[in-house]
């Protein structure tokens, strides 16, 4: 048995490709003029209002400033702990031009993780111009990183002028790219941790700095516990803007809002986000479609060391629907399958696609990948081919013999 199981290799695989239906849009009343609601896990869509419009992103532009400093840090292998000093050229033009700021000072030093929380939590431009000196040598190299990341990132309706999100006609994104790049960030630890923090007090103990969210509850009242995290901007062009975290029965959603109009020092953008925090709630649940480990299919691997495959889900697969559709009422098929595959398999490459349909219409489909590379054994190759060759000669040989008999 153990000579049976030491050929049966067992492969955990995840999701790679996406191929989301957008969901119709929920009812909300927003004061946003725009607004997008994705799912990070599955790429649902339960919001798409205008999202692909030109808009001004005020200091939302800082979460792409913030994961572009961060990448570069890691890159340098730099501990975030590391202290530093700070400049007058970081705050060039700042006061001018009526921009946010942490209130540090020129010469007061601080940490790089001082001013990664400098940036998200009080908005500082100070915190945001000090990282791009420190990270790329100047300004306009660190705005030529940030439009080079967005364009890796397949974006083609952003562009960006600065760090700081001060008004420029040609600072300008859309609040889809916005929750391509709000993803993208918090793919990474650190920018999570600063991006749902709710508060932070400065290494030298002489700043504390407030989030978005908590500042919401300060001065409104509002019950903004219920959210991950957010990052707001503001200018007269752009009016209220906010990209935001919540997790809504075990499923991250990204929300970005843009153009709210605040009447009566109401926090519109942060009233928006609970709004639709509140509707997902009570309308929408978790459908489970596999569990964890969940076997989905046996493969033989051609050409391999891998006698057999046996593919397995790496995390529980939901989807986050409407209160009324149950795991019954959908209609759950997985293509593409084979009883063989040929070495060398690729990473990336679609071994099968689950596609689910409601109501004889398909809601969702995605592909399933390898979580790493199946390479090709030249030994194993030789000997399968070898075998049915060697057959087939013996036989050749059986009815020759029997001829020259004969």
């Amino acid at each position: 048995m153990k000579k049976i199981l030491s050929f049966i290799l067992v492969i955990v695989v995840g999701l790679l490709v996406t191929k989301p239906v957008s969901a119709a849009n929920i009812s909300v009343d927003l004061y946003s003029e725009y607004a997008y609601l994705i799912d990070r896990s599955t790429g649902l869509v339960y919001l798409d209002d205008q999202s692909d419009d030109q808009i001004y992103p005020a200091s939302i532009t800082k979460i792409l400033t913030t994961i572009v400093a961060i990448e570069a840090l890691e890159d340098s292998d730099i501990d975030l702990d590391e202290t530093i000093t700070m400049l007058e050229e970081d705050f060039d033009g700042l006061y001018a031009a009526g921009a946010s700021t942490a209130y540090l000072e020129v010469g007061e030093k601080v940490t790089y993780r001082d001013l990664l929380y400098g940036v998200l939590l009080p908005s500082g431009a100070d915190a945001c111009q000090a990282l791009a000196r420190l990270t790329y040598g100047s300004v306009e190299a660190f705005v030529e990183a940030m439009n080079e990341k967005v364009a890796n990132l397949g974006l083609e309706n952003s562009h960006f002028e600065n760090p700081t999100g001060l008004h420029d006609d040609n600072h300008y994104t859309t609040v889809k790219d916005m929750s391509v790049i709000l993803d993208d960030a918090l793919n990474n630890e650190t920018f999570k941790e600063v991006f749902t923090a709710r508060t932070y007090t400065c290494s030298t103990g002489v700043h504390t700095w407030l989030s978005t969210l908590y500042r919401a509850t300060s001065n409104s009242g509002m019950k903004t516990t219920v959210l991950d995290g957010a990052k707001s901007g503001y200018t007269v062009e752009a009016q209220y803007t906010l990209a935001t975290l919540m997790t809504i029965d075990g499923h991250e959603l990204i929300l970005v809002t843009a153009y709210a109009k605040t009447e009566n020092g109401l926090n519109a953008h942060v009233a928006d986000a609970l709004t639709v925090y509140n509707y997902m709630t009570i309308h929408y649940h978790s459908v489970t479609l596999y569990k964890k480990d969940d076997e989905l299919a046996n493969y033989t691997i051609l050409g391999a060391d891998i006698f057999r495959y046996v593919y397995e889900t790496s995390e529980d697969i939901s989807l986050l629907l409407e209160n009324s559709i149950d795991y019954e009422d959908l209609d759950i098929q997985l293509n593409n399958q084979s009883a063989f595959l040929i070495a060398p398999v690729e990473d990336d490459e679609t071994i099968m696609t689950l596609e689910v349909g409601y109501n004889d219409e398909v809601i969702y489909t995605y592909d399933f990948t390898l979580d790493s590379t199946i390479g090709l054994s030249y030994v194993k190759l030789a000997l399968e081919l070898g075998i049915p060759a060697a057959a087939v000669v013996a036989m050749v040989r059986v009815i020759l013999r029997m001829i020259y008999k004969k």
